[in-house]
């Protein structure tokens, strides 16, 4: 198992380390899922893949947490092309760390986050659904390009 770099998960939860974000200034809020660091900022979201090796998945290296982080930003590009800006390297930064520029490919030397524009609360495809919002003409919309 490779873990994610000491002092990363902290110094992401921090506004400094997110330079080209202004919207990191307001204050950035830390999510944790079970297999993700999830970093919100007033317009962007920064999701980074923990170090876990599961029956279903395996993060265990920073190769295939980088390698996940690509395959989720071509997949759900195809839906939703404006959400999914791209991955940033995670780099050193004095004693801490900063999300670096945005890109399209994954260093080998550096963690990845995908990098999302944020959505307004409750504007995601499962709220919408949940709340009757989402109807057979989206659904059929997003099955035709799945298929496609």
């Amino acid at each position: 198992m490779e873990p994610l770099p000491e002092g990363l998960v902290a110094a992401l939860a921090s506004p400094a380390a997110y330079p080209e974000d202004g919207s990191a200034a307001r204050g950035v809020r830390h999510v944790q899922t079970h297999i993700s660091h999830v970093f919100l900022s007033g317009q962007r979201v920064y999701k980074l893949r923990k170090a876990v090796s599961l029956p279903f998945l395996d993060f265990g290296t920073r190769r295939l947490r980088n390698a996940d982080a690509l395959r989720e930003l071509h997949l759900n590009r195809r839906l939703a092309p404006d959400v999914y800006l791209g991955v940033a390297p995670v780099v050193p930064a004095g004693s801490g760390f900063r999300v670096g520029q945005l890109g399209e490919t994954a260093a080998r030397d550096a963690e990845h986050a995908l990098v999302m524009r944020r959505l307004a609360d409750g504007r995601d495809a499962l709220s919408l659904l949940t709340a009757g919002e989402l109807g057979p003409v989206q659904l059929r919309a997003a099955a035709e390009q799945i298929a496609a």
